[in-house]
């Protein structure tokens, strides 16, 4: 995985290996890693100029970049009440914030979806972005409104 500078045009080797994905950028860190195919992505913050690799987590679905901070929600295949973590930009301060699935940030707070796994129906939470004042924002519903998505 190389980085691409537009002003210089030169580009400079992050990271290599095999079956690596790039899930986001922070501008100073690279959110990178393994690709388990379907159970996501053993991810790490690679510092951009010292290319120091920290281990985040093991099965990320998806990563999200925000307010200073990276959220990822861990993936197990199908629709589940997964893991969702809030880390520094660096990688440290891991904080499991909730369980659920399709996380956004959204004007500071976050919005995720628990799912009842008997009736496959779904409810939208939202919290803070240290996981505090979970409440939750709609009852029992069979789609998730597409403001949450």
């Amino acid at each position: 995985i190389y980085c691409y500078d537009i002003k210089s045009k030169k580009s400079k080797k992050i990271v290599s290996g095999t079956n690596y994905t790039v899930r986001g950028c922070s501008g100073a860190y690279l959110y990178c890693g393994q690709d388990n195919w379907g159970d996501g992505v053993n991810l790490y913050a690679i510092n951009i100029k010292t290319k120091k690799k920290k281990h985040m987590a093991n099965y990320v679905g998806s990563v999200i970049v925000s307010n200073e901070r990276v959220m990822t929600e861990t993936n197990s295949g199908d629709a589940n009440n997964n893991p969702i973590y809030i880390f520094n930009l660096n990688g440290s301060g891991k904080k499991k914030v909730a369980d659920g699935c399709s996380a956004v940030i959204k004007k500071g707070k976050i919005y995720y979806v628990k799912i009842n796994l008997k009736t496959r129906n779904f409810k939208v939470y939202q919290c803070s972005l240290k996981g505090k004042n979970k409440k939750a924002v709609t009852g029992w519903l069979k789609r998730i409104p597409s403001k949450y998505l």
